[in-house]
């Protein structure tokens, strides 16, 4: 590859949006249940609680890529390359975490790699990303998690740069990145800066949450953003050698799914997908539909745009995201 910088006409001539040609459909690396998942070229985020069990799903898709199929999920073919590097956990769970993985995939493989950078700055944390790319050419980059690239991920300055690169480095390598992100502690929002333009720019993202049966716990895994089609949640739990295998438990909504329903329901009566509408007016219509109040109006706007249902554009108006799904109950 050359390390010679492109001339910015040649990258626009690139870029430019032509009739010309056919449109190929995304390449996804994994399917379940005929909904493909983990698309070359763009980004992946997960989200969720800290402790939520993150890094199990993180450790049940990669058993899936290397080792074509497990858990009910079926790769493009085997021993797809996978590289894994983890910025908070040091170097004895990073360990565990490969131990168990190549336990799962049942045997010992050489397209699998795992780094430890906790103790690296997060400059070189950031810089890692391009050489672990070039050096080993993934099919998927595992980047756990994003935050600790940044010293404030409530900065736009910081976080603005750390996603730009990673869309630059899905497409320029044809690899999918999969990255971690915690969520706020009262509410499902991912934290900061950081997470309000990782749901803007992730082709899906997917939520991590922990719950119980009365039994034991378990992971629940939903999918709350996509592009593509939906796919339908799923559950994990984590055998004898602390390996997450999948069960069949239908979870209930939890108390933010339910909110987030009731506000794309009252969006649904007055606000088209692909409409929008300057604040006042879309405050006056909420107001009306969901007969509350205006701070209430306001409250649930303001949810609607961290979730990505409603995306404001510069011009002050408030328009309704094509692609965002509604959940049902």
């Amino acid at each position: 590859m050359s390390n010679e910088p492109k001339d910015l006409n040649d990258i626009l001539a690139e870029c430019r949006v032509t009739l010309d040609g056919q449109d190929t459909d995304p390449e996804f690396l994994l399917k379940y249940k005929d909904i493909g998942i983990i698309p070359r070229g763009d980004i992946v985020a997960i989200k969720g609680k800290a402790k939520a069990g993150k890094s199990h799903f993180l450790a049940f898709l990669t058993t899936a890529l290397l080792k074509g199929e497990y858990g009910g999920f079926s790769a493009i073919s085997e021993g797809l390359k996978v590289v894994w590097m983890d910025t908070e956990q040091g170097r004895k769970n990073c360990r565990g975490i490969y131990r168990k993985t190549l336990q799962m995939v049942n045997s010992e493989i050489s397209n699998f790699q795992m780094f430890s950078l906790r103790g690296v700055t997060p400059e070189d944390r950031f810089r890692s990303m391009t050489i672990l790319c070039e050096t080993h050419k993934p099919d998927v980059l595992i980047v756990d998690g994003i935050r600790d690239m940044m010293l404030d991920p409530n900065e736009q300055k910081e976080a603005f740069p750390v996603i730009g690169e990673m869309m630059r480095l899905s497409q320029e390598f044809n690899l999918c990145i999969v990255t971690v992100l915690h969520q706020n502690k009262k509410d499902d929002n991912m934290i900061g800066h950081a997470g309000s333009e990782l749901v803007k720019k992730a082709c899906e993202v997917y939520q991590v949450s922990k719950e119980a049966d009365g039994m034991d716990s378990y992971c629940r895994i939903t999918q709350t953003e996509t592009r593509n089609d939906e796919m339908p949640a799923f559950c994990i739990r984590l055998d004898e050698n602390k390996c997450p295998y999948p069960v069949d438990i239908v979870p209930p909504p939890t108390q933010g799914e339910v909110k987030r329903a009731k506000i794309v329901g009252n969006l649904n009566q007055f606000l088209e997908p692909g409409t929008g509408l300057a604040y006042s007016d879309l405050v006056r219509q909420y107001t009306s539909t969901a007969d509350c109040s205006r701070s209430t109006a306001m409250r649930h706007i303001n949810i609607a745009v961290s979730d990505g249902i409603l995306l404001k554009e510069p011009s002050g108006i408030y328009n309704r995201r094509i692609y965002v799904q509604s959940a049902s109950f």
